[in-house]
């Protein structure tokens, strides 16, 4: 009994910590506003509004449309006006790597921020998936608390994107992170993103001290786990050299960005979170 006297406090400290974030998150989706919509138009679900391929994993066998698809080569799915809300995939990085120590969680931010936005987009009868290395559904209940407690408990695992046949054709995705370590992955996967008519935007979540680096003398880094990942004795002969690979590395993300028609939104964790909310909400719309 006595190696079971640490699991109780724990997992009622992480039970407190979901439901804290999720009423937050409900409470900020509440004073946000949603423009327009995925729907071309309001409808009963009768209105015909397109084929497309029938998407293995994603779509129910029951929607096949036979007859459709015995015309054409593969599987087709027919579509209404009602029935097509567009999709949103949000795929936040878990590797926290703030490595300049800060009171405020870089992984708490973005969590709420990523379940502030399931909220909006499904309050909007849109549908959202958050990556807990699967994808979960933010209009399930019972996948709400899941993604929250994933995305509060960062880890040093490297991100892995999921692959584009994981997410919808034609839908709108956003991911979070700093960005720091993943650029060539960026490079590779967003390209593939867009040939299957995913927009999106990368959110770039930094501190200030990652943003101006305003140290000198004798410094630690430590990342979110506590572990060291660098020292130095004259911090501020280092101050150039970071900025200049700061501005590197934000030259290269507008690149994957813009070659793909994305956009790249830098934040920093001391903004408001509905600020924050507001830019990505006006980045992404919903058209």
């Amino acid at each position: 009994m006595m190696g079971h006297t640490g699991i109780l406090p724990d997992a009622k400290r992480y039970s407190d910590e979901v439901e804290t974030i999720l009423l937050e998150a409900r409470r900020l989706s509440r004073s946000l506003r949603m423009g327009e919509h995925g729907r071309r138009t309001a409808g009963t679900g009768s209105d015909f509004w397109q084929f497309r391929k029938f998407e293995n994993g994603l779509d129910s066998p029951r929607l096949i449309n036979w007859k459709q698809s015995a015309k054409s080569d593969g599987l087709f799915v027919r579509e209404t006006e009602w029935s097509a809300p567009q999709t949103l995939s949000i795929m936040v990085d878990l590797n926290v790597d703030n490595f300049i120590n800060h009171p405020k969680s870089k992984a708490y931010l973005n969590a709420l921020i990523a379940l502030t936005l399931g909220y909006v987009y499904s309050d909007a009868s849109e549908k959202v998936r958050i990556d807990c290395s699967e994808f979960l559904q933010m209009d399930r209940p019972s996948d709400q608390a899941e993604i929250a407690e994933t995305l509060l408990h960062p880890n040093n695992h490297a991100w892995q994107l999921p692959v584009a046949n994981n997410i919808p054709q034609n839908s709108k995705a956003i991911l979070l992170s700093s960005f720091f370590n993943n650029v060539e992955q960026l490079s590779e996967y967003i390209p593939q993103y867009a040939e299957r008519g995913v927009t999106g935007s990368l959110l770039q979540v930094l501190t200030k001290d990652e943003i101006t680096f305003p140290f000198s003398g004798r410094v630690k880094f430590e990342n979110a786990s506590g572990s060291s990942v660098f020292k130095s004795d004259q911090a501020r002969g280092l101050r150039e050299e970071y900025l200049e690979k700061l501005k590197e590395n934000k030259q290269q993300l507008q690149s994957v960005a813009a070659a793909c028609d994305w956009a790249v939104l830098s934040v920093s964790i001391e903004q408001n979170p509905r600020e924050i909310l507001g830019l990505c909400i006006e980045q992404l719309g919903m058209r």
